[in-house]
C-alpha cells in the first residue's frame, strides 16, 4: 500500500470511531445557517466572532437558546434538563474528533493537507455561534484553540500549535485504541460525570468527599461505583502516559486538561493553569485505600496503595507537563 493511500485508510479509520455517532445530536442541534454553509468550503480566513456577531444579529432567538444550553454550569447555573445534558455531552464527542485530527496532525499519523477540509468544514459547522464558541473558552478545549490556528481560523487565543513529531504515529495508534475503549466504558464516564459536577442530589460531592477522608464509614452503592469509576480513570490514562516519550505525553495530555484540570484541582486563566484548591480528588483519593480494608490482608493493602500512587504520579507527571505546555504556547501569542 502507498504512503497516501495508507493516510487515506487511517482516516477513513477516524470518521468510523465510537466517537463519531455520539457527536451527531450536536451536530444537528447546530445545524449552521445557510450563510455559513456556503464558508465551509472556503479555506480563505475567517474570524469565527465576527461571524457570531452577524448572526446574533439575523437570529437572536436561536443564538440566545444556544447560549443558555451550552451556559457554563458552575456557580449554580446547573443543567438538569435531559435535553440540555444530551446536547451537551453530544457536543463534547463532536468537538472530540476535531481533537484527534488536531493531535493525528501533532503525532505525525496524518499530514495536514490531508485533513485540513473536513476539520475546516466541521470547525465552522460546530462553532459559528458565540454560544458554541463559549463553551469551548468555558471548558478548556485547547487542542481546538490549537487547531483553529493551525487552519488559520480566527476568533479564539492566538495559541502557537505544537510542531509535528513524525516519529509518534506509533503511539498515537496506542492513544486511539485508548481513547475508543475510554469512549465506551460506563462505569468510567459515571466518574467523569460526577467529576464534573453533574451529581444525583445536592451536597453529594461533600458526602463523597467525607467519605474518601474517613468521615463516612458506609460504602453505599453509588459511592462504589464511583470508586469503580476512579480505578478505571486511573488504570486508563496511567497505562496510556506510560507508555509514551516524555515529549508525547503533554499532546496527549492536552486532550485530557479538562479531566485532569478537575482532577488536581487547576483551572484555566487567560495566563495558563493555576491551582483553584488545595483539597484536590487526587489527594483525597491517596488518603484512603480504594478497596474496603477489611476485604483484603495488610500488605495486599500496602501493594495496592503503591499501584494507587503510581498511576497518580504518572498522570501528574504528564499534567505538568501538559500545563508547561499550555504556558509556553499562551506566551508565545502574536
Amino acid at each position: 500500500m502507498s504512503r497516501e493511500l495508507e493516510y487515506h485508510a487511517r482516516l477513513v479509520n477516524l470518521r468510523r470511531g465510537p466517537w463519531r455517532e455520539k457527536g451527531d445530536r450536536a451536530r444537528q442541534y447546530l445545524l449552521p445557517p445557510e450563510r455559513v454553509t456556503g464558508l465551509t468550503e472556503d479555506t480563505a480566513l475567517i474570524d469565527l466572532q465576527e461571524l457570531a456577531k452577524q448572526d446574533e444579529q439575523r437570529d437572536p432567538d436561536r443564538n440566545r437558546s444556544i447560549r443558555q444550553t451550552l451556559r457554563w454550569h458552575g456557580n449554580g447555573a446547573d443543567v438538569t434538563l435531559r435535553d440540555e445534558i444530551a446536547v451537551r455531552d453530544s457536543l463534547d464527542y463532536a468537538l472530540a474528533h476535531l481533537m484527534i485530527l488536531e493531535l493525528a496532525v501533532e503525532m505525525g499519523y496524518l499530514p495536514l493537507e490531508l485533513i485540513r477540509t473536513e476539520a475546516h468544514r466541521e470547525l465552522l459547522s460546530l462553532l459559528w455561534s458565540a454560544g458554541a464558541q463559549q463553551f469551548v473558552r468555558h471548558y478548556d478545549y485547547v487542542t481546538i484553540e490549537y487547531l483553529a490556528r493551525r487552519l488559520e481560523v480566527r476568533g479564539f487565543r492566538n495559541m502557537e500549535p505544537p510542531p509535528v513529531n513524525p516519529e509518534a504515529s506509533t503511539r498515537f495508534a496506542v492513544f486511539l485504541a485508548q481513547f475508543s475503549d475510554w469512549v465506551e466504558d460506563n462505569a468510567l464516564r459515571e466518574w467523569l460525570m460526577f467529576l464534573d459536577d453533574y451529581v444525583e442530589h445536592p451536597g453529594e460531592q461533600a458526602a463523597f468527599r467525607s467519605f474518601l477522608n474517613g468521615n463516612l464509614p458506609e460504602r453505599s452503592e453509588r459511592f462504589e461505583r464511583l470508586l469503580y469509576g476512579i480505578r478505571r480513570f486511573l488504570l486508563s490514562l496511567s497505562n496510556l502516559f506510560g507508555i509514551l516519550a516524555p515529549a508525547e505525553r503533554a499532546r496527549c495530555g492536552l486532550f485530557y486538561s479538562y479531566w485532569m484540570a478537575k482532577f488536581f484541582g487547576y483551572e484555566l486563566k487567560k495566563e495558563g493553569y493555576r491551582k483553584a484548591t488545595q483539597e484536590s480528588w487526587a489527594i483525597l483519593i491517596g488518603m484512603r485505600a480504594i478497596p474496603s480494608a477489611s476485604s483484603v490482608d495488610q500488605l495486599t493493602l500496602q501493594k495496592m496503595r503503591e499501584v494507587l500512587d503510581n498511576q497518580i504520579g504518572t498522570i501528574q507527571e504528564t499534567w505538568d507537563a501538559t500545563r508547561e505546555l499550555v504556558a509556553a504556547a499562551t506566551a508565545n501569542r502574536n
